[in-house]
């Protein structure tokens, strides 16, 4: 999948940033134990228009060019060391790529572990909400598909009020799936559990 070329819209790497690569090593620091296994291959592109962040900055012309490379090179390496991280942790091949669409509402990023995967617990264990006096809690875990997701969303339901429909789309969303001797972790937004997991599935097969 090609894009045209893009000379007017900014590049702009989501805010995500930061706190995906901190999320990420924390929650499989508590969760795998250690294996070996080869080396696995993120793929370019992803179903639904998702593309490296990488690939989107080669699109970029005129005035924005130069920045959509820097901030391409700052997001691969912060993806690189990550992964670098991770294989000094578990002693294991790890990977992790950044995607986005065109219109920047859907960005996630993929990390894979070349070991089992274990319980998926990012927050600690579950609980049901009305002993804080919520509907809903800030976080929650559902199951989707073969994988789990941790939902994140900007405020918690209060006791008494209604819990939005499947309309109201978590802030951001982190899933895993366990294929084999390999975990595959997505986190983002733009997207619910479902999609999410659909999109792990795709790499895990």
């Amino acid at each position: 999948m090609t894009a045209s070329p893009r000379t007017a819209r900014p590049f702009v790497v989501g805010s995500l940033v930061g706190l995906v690569i901190l999320a990420l090593l924390v929650a499989f620091a508590v969760l795998l134990p250690k294996a070996t296994a080869g080396p696995v291959d993120l793929p370019e592109t992803l179903p639904g228009g998702l593309r490296a962040v990488e690939l989107e900055a080669d699109d970029v012309e005129g005035e924005n060019a130069d920045a959509a490379t820097d901030l391409a090179e700052r997001q691969r390496g912060i993806n690189e060391s990550g992964a670098e991280l991770l294989e000094e942790l578990f002693d294991a091949p790890a990977q992790i790529r950044t995607y986005q669409d065109e219109s920047l509402e859907t960005q996630v990023t993929i990390t894979v572990v070349e070991q089992p995967a274990g319980p998926f617990l990012p927050n600690g264990p579950p609980f049901d909400p009305s002993y804080v006096n919520f509907e809903r809690n800030i976080t929650d875990l559902v199951s989707a598909g073969d994988g789990v997701c941790a939902r994140y969303y900007e405020q918690p339901v209060p006791e008494g009020q209604e819990i939005p429909d499947e309309g109201d789309a978590p802030a951001a969303i982190q899933c895993q799936v366990g294929s084999g001797n390999a975990t595959y972790q997505l986190y983002g937004r733009g997207l619910d559990a479902d999609e999410a997991v659909e999109l792990l599935d795709g790499l895990a097969d």
